[in-house]
């Protein structure tokens, strides 16, 4: 697991207790059996091929892809921090699943590296309820992410992003 300075992703986590991130980035697949608070600094879950072949070099350890990081309580993204979500596809995309509460105050970034057909709902992250929104991001706000259309949702103890369309020329890349 990572969470502090430098700043460094590709893990797959299990942890039995709670995580404070007071900057850098705690990143991954697995599961986390506390509750994860983001004070400063960045969530980035999931974990890529690419990512898993890479930590090799550092780990020497084989680590499994995976998209989902699961955790056992509460999850609050403070104002100071940020959640970063990857987006590859209709079904290939990162989340966080909390079986306590989501508390969003803080910064939600999208890496949108392949178009999304409309229609298509991304849970970005769900949990027992859900209270508050990432900046700049009010229930039913459409983002617009390199041309990747898509609607904001904070129902039923989820966070989702609706695809609402690609625009011509669309881009791959964050936002």
């Amino acid at each position: 697991m990572r969470h502090t300075r430098p700043t460094h992703k590709p893990n797959a986590l299990s942890h039995a207790s709670s995580v404070a991130v007071k900057g850098g980035t705690l990143g991954g697949s697995g599961f986390v059996g506390g509750s994860i608070r983001v004070n400063s600094g960045v969530l980035q879950p999931g974990l890529s091929a690419a990512e898993a072949a890479s930590a090799l070099s550092v780990s020497l350890t084989d680590l499994p892809q995976g998209n989902v990081l699961k955790v056992g309580g509460d999850v609050t993204i403070s104002r100071a921090g940020r959640l970063a979500i990857t987006i590859s596809g209709d079904r290939d995309y990162t989340s966080v699943r909390a079986t306590g509460a989501l508390v969003l105050d803080g910064e939600l970034t999208l890496d949108v590296r392949a178009p999304i057909t409309p229609g298509t709902v991304l849970t970005i992250m769900s949990g027992a309820s859900i209270k508050g929104n990432f900046h700049s991001m009010p229930e039913r706000r459409v983002l617009n992410v390199g041309g990747h259309m898509f609607r904001v949702s904070y129902k039923g103890g989820a966070m989702t992003l609706t695809a609402e369309r690609t625009l011509p020329k669309a881009r791959s890349g964050n936002a």
